[in-house]
């Protein structure tokens, strides 16, 4: 359900990036061949033409050299969802905050306290990982601005974050929503857990989220791509418990103010406006859609398990050794598979 949610934010909620509003005039189409930028980054580079916009619901609109629609409909959907992660992983933790963990978190719903759980332990704590995440090159997106020729990066695997959950005991399991643009396209089907107020929204209609789901099991079957740095605790966090005291009012500027500061933390630097922005604008709305997912009792008709799938492009192999050659002659990295 927190996968649909952010998915339902970067689509349809937030403004979109530049690139998806101009028109894709070089090749998009896959094996994706890195070029090197004048910085130094490697990538696959996207051209655009931001000398009109273009708004057209037709993928092949948006991308004509792609050589079938499913191919320019996977690319425009990893250049949609990037960007934002640290903002809407810090509003989904105060919403939890809110409606699970408050003193007054089950006034919403008859009383009834509910709380986090993993395969029936209870969750001790959750928060925000930052750290990095390994991308090949080839899965690494850049744009180069038609009108001027200036180059710019897609999202950074190297300044990532992801979701823990840690339960009273065992291994912790982590949540990463913002890896669908690297190609790394573990997802989940929506229908089981998009709440009504989603789902009457014409507009937005995923069939599939990403969603990267990592517990133990998974770990040791298919690697980690995930390097940690450091973490913060939502759930422990003063900070964040003072922020969510009156939030049924609404947020002021002492209570952002806070929530920047959690922010500062996890990122290790300071917050931008933009990304104040969407905090202030999105958290609001999740602690009303989880809300109203704890009042209905929603989640009772979840699936026992996701119905997690991986959304590969077309003749795509998931054998690294089939990938573009790498100009550069230092040893290479392997693609991660979930």
């Amino acid at each position: 359900m927190l996968a649909v949610i952010v998915d339902f934010t970067r689509c349809a909620s937030l403004p979109p990036p530049f690139a998806f509003k101009g028109q894709i005039v070089s090749d998009p189409n896959p094996p994706f061949v890195p070029s090197r930028l004048p910085s130094g980054l490697e990538a696959k580079v996207l051209e655009v033409d931001d000398t009109e916009e273009c708004w057209s619901m037709d993928p092949r609109v948006w991308a004509p050299l792609a050589r079938s629609e499913p191919i320019a409909e996977k690319m425009r959907q990893r250049v949609l969802r990037q960007g934002n992660t640290l903002p809407l992983l810090t509003a989904l933790c105060v919403a939890l905050l809110s409606v699970m963990y408050t003193t007054t978190s089950g006034r919403a719903h008859g009383g009834v306290r509910t709380r986090l759980q993993y395969r029936a332990l209870p969750i001790a704590d959750f928060g925000i990982v930052a750290g990095s995440v390994k991308v090949h090159p080839s899965d690494r997106l850049a744009f180069r601005r038609r009108s001027t020729g200036v180059y710019v990066r897609g999202q950074d695997p190297e300044r990532h974050f992801w979701l823990y959950f840690k339960p009273v005991r065992g291994a912790e399991v982590l949540l990463d929503l913002s890896v669908f643009t690297f190609n790394l396209c573990s997802v989940v089907r929506s229908a089981p857990y998009a709440p009504p107020a989603i789902v009457e929204l014409a507009e937005y209609a995923a069939d599939a989220v990403p969603a990267y789901f990592v517990d133990r099991a998974l770990r040791t079957g298919a690697g980690d791509v995930h390097t940690e740095r450091h973490r913060v605790s939502a759930l422990r966090d003063e900070r964040l418990h003072h922020a969510v005291r009156y939030i049924q009012r609404g947020l002021d500027e002492v209570d952002v103010g806070l929530i920047t500061a959690f922010m500062a933390d996890v990122a290790g630097r300071s917050i931008t406006e933009n990304e104040v922005e969407v905090v202030s604008d999105v958290t609001m709305q999740y602690c009303g859609l989880l809300g109203s997912v704890l009042k209905d009792e929603l989640w009772r008709n979840y699936p026992e398990e996701p119905p997690l799938a991986i959304q590969t492009d077309p003749d795509e192999s998931l054998d690294s050794d089939s990938r573009p050659k790498h100009k550069d002659k230092r040893k290479k990295k392997e693609k991660e598979t979930t």
